[in-house]
């Protein structure tokens, strides 16, 4: 759910078909608060605020050991390395710098 511009979510430790390919383009092509709270809603947000106002924006990713901070990490990176449409080698390194980065 949101609370103003912060997405509160919860691990489900489970897979969840939400990380589609399918839901990528829906958010992608929605703003924020048109469409069910989701972390793609985010990562389109600060995308949309970056291309817009030409500024660099940032996601805080917070909570407790095993809450998903991980896991929502590497869905904001494949969100924007997808819609960024710059496949290549770079996509690839940021993806796998994320163990890195924690």
């Amino acid at each position: 759910t949101y609370t103003g511009s912060i997405l509160v979510s919860v691990n489900p430790f489970q897979a969840l078909p939400l990380y589609t390919m399918e839901q990528v383009e829906l958010y992608y092509r929605h703003h924020a608060g048109e469409l069910p709270p989701h972390i793609f809603a985010i990562a389109n947000s600060c995308y949309f605020n970056m291309k817009k106002n030409r500024r660099d924006q940032c996601c805080i990713i917070s909570g407790e050991s095993g809450a998903g901070k991980t896991e929502a990490t590497k869905l904001i990176l494949q969100f924007l390395a997808t819609i960024s449409g710059q496949h290549s080698w770079i996509e690839q390194q940021v993806l796998e710098a994320n163990p890195i980065l924690e």
